[in-house]
């Protein structure tokens, strides 16, 4: 995993990106009063705990996307935050009711096509991406699903304060995220897997 701090403030964001994002798709959001944080990059799964506290602040907000979700939840459990945020993703990540199944995680591994990947990230919304990806994401997906589809234990799931699910979303089933019901509050929104053009400021992510 990497590790970035973009903006250091008493009250921080840490955020956990989906497979293959990078940093500069959170460019777009305002930070306001809020530092940025951001852990990426799961090529391998190895979790620097003092690495990863460099990030935080006085206070901590958690904010997970789509694989980073199940990455949160698995390497936060000794962690507090303020609030915590998830978007089109859950705890399991790779599960046959309450994540993306096995069986489809490998067959996009076996027939990876990453354009076909983005175009169901973001459908319609995809001529306003203007960020570049990681250079290798198969090698994240194949760890990811090495290390999600295995039988260790993950621990006690994390109660996320809300779930984002986007009623357009073509990679992360909506009823896998509400099988698990591992939220207190629900927002859905008119957008595909990549949600985050949605919203223009951090602030609004996490408004409850």
């Amino acid at each position: 995993m990497k590790y970035e701090l973009i903006k250091k403030s008493p009250k921080m964001i840490i955020a956990f990106l989906g497979y293959s994002f990078l940093p500069k798709s959170l460019a777009h959001l305002e930070l306001g009063e809020y530092g940025l944080g951001v852990v990426y990059e799961y090529s391998e799964l190895s979790f620097d705990k003092l690495k990863f506290s460099k990030l935080l602040g006085e206070q901590n907000y958690l904010f997970a996307f789509s694989m980073g979700v199940a990455v949160a939840n698995r390497f936060c459990a000794d962690f507090s935050f303020k609030k915590a945020v998830a978007m089109n993703g859950s705890n399991a990540g790779i599960d046959a009711q309450k994540g993306i199944s096995s069986t489809k995680f490998k067959a996009s591994i076996d027939s990876f096509d990453f354009d076909a990947f983005k175009r169901l990230c973001f459908l319609s919304e995809l001529k306003k991406v203007n960020f570049t990806f990681n250079a290798n994401p198969k090698a994240e997906l194949k760890m990811l699903y090495s290390y999600f589809s295995s039988d260790k234990k993950l621990g006690s799931s994390r109660i996320w304060d809300k779930m984002i699910l986007s009623k357009k979303d073509k990679v992360f089933a909506n009823r896998a995220v509400l099988a698990e019901n591992e939220f207190k509050n629900l927002e859905s929104i008119n957008a595909p897997h990549f949600g985050l053009f949605y919203y223009k400021t951090w602030e609004q992510i996490f408004e409850i």
